[in-house]
C-alpha cells in the first residue's frame, strides 16, 4: 500500500472517495478542488501534492494542474478508479464491505420471516454507497447481527400470531413496528447520537 500518513491529504481524498461511493452511477466521475487555504506553509503544500502524486501513479486519482501563473497548483484532483483510490487509503472498497456484512448476516436474516431478508438487502445497497441504514453503518457488524436476530424472532412471533394469511398492509405493518421497536432499545438506540458511524450521512 502506498503511504498516505499526511493528514490533510488523506481527509481530501476521503472525501472524494465517499463521494464516488455514494453516486457510483454518477456521469462524471467526483473531482474537488483543494483547499490550500488549509495548507499555511510551502512545506505542507509540498507534502499535499507528493500524495496527490503518488495517488495519481496508483492510478486512483487524475491531476488536473492550473495553467500560466497558478501552473505550480493542483487545480482539481478528479477521481479515475473508486477501487484503487479505496486500497490507496488502506480500506475495502464500500460494495465489497457491504456484500461481507450481507454474507455474515444472511443466516440470521433467513431465520426470520421473507421480509427481513428484504430488509438486510435494502441495507446492503445503503451500505454499498457507504452510508448508514437505520443508524447502523456496514462497520457495526455486531450490533447488526443482533439486530437482524431479534427481529427474526419477532417476525417469527408475529408469524405464529396470524390466523389467516395476511394482507400486504398487515405485513408492512409489522415491519414498521418490529423496526422501530429495535430501534428504541439498546444497542440500537446508542446508535443516534452517531459514536459508532463515523460515516457523515
Amino acid at each position: 500500500m502506498t503511504d498516505v500518513r499526511t493528514p490533510d491529504a488523506v481527509e481530501f481524498l476521503d472525501r472524494l472517495l465517499e463521494r464516488s461511493e455514494r453516486n457510483p452511477d454518477r456521469s462524471r466521475p467526483a473531482s474537488a478542488a483543494p483547499e490550500y487555504d488549509r495548507l499555511s506553509t510551502a512545506q505542507q503544500v509540498s507534502r499535499f501534492h507528493d500524495q496527490m502524486a503518488a495517488a495519481e501513479r496508483f492510478g486512483a486519482v487524475e491531476l488536473l494542474w492550473g495553467k500560466r501563473d497558478r501552473s505550480h497548483l493542483i487545480e482539481r484532483v478528479r477521481v479515475r478508479d473508486p477501487e484503487l483510490l479505496a486500497r490507496h487509503l488502506g480500506r475495502p472498497p464500500a460494495p465489497a464491505t457491504a456484500q461481507r456484512v450481507r454474507n455474515e448476516l444472511l443466516p440470521a436474516a433467513t431465520a426470520g420471516e421473507p421480509w427481513v431478508v428484504g430488509l438486510l438487502d435494502e441495507m446492503t445497497a445503503r451500505w454499498t454507497r457507504n452510508e448508514p441504514a437505520y443508524r447502523l453503518a456496514a462497520g457495526q457488524a455486531d450490533a447488526a447481527k443482533e439486530f437482524f436476530t431479534l427481529l427474526a424472532s419477532i417476525s417469527r412471533q408475529e408469524a405464529k400470531d396470524w390466523t389467516r394469511e395476511p394482507s400486504p398492509k398487515r405485513r408492512r405493518t409489522t415491519r414498521r413496528r418490529s423496526i422501530g421497536t429495535l430501534r428504541g432499545s439498546p444497542p440500537f438506540s446508542a446508535s443516534r447520537s452517531g459514536s459508532p458511524v463515523q460515516r457523515r450521512t
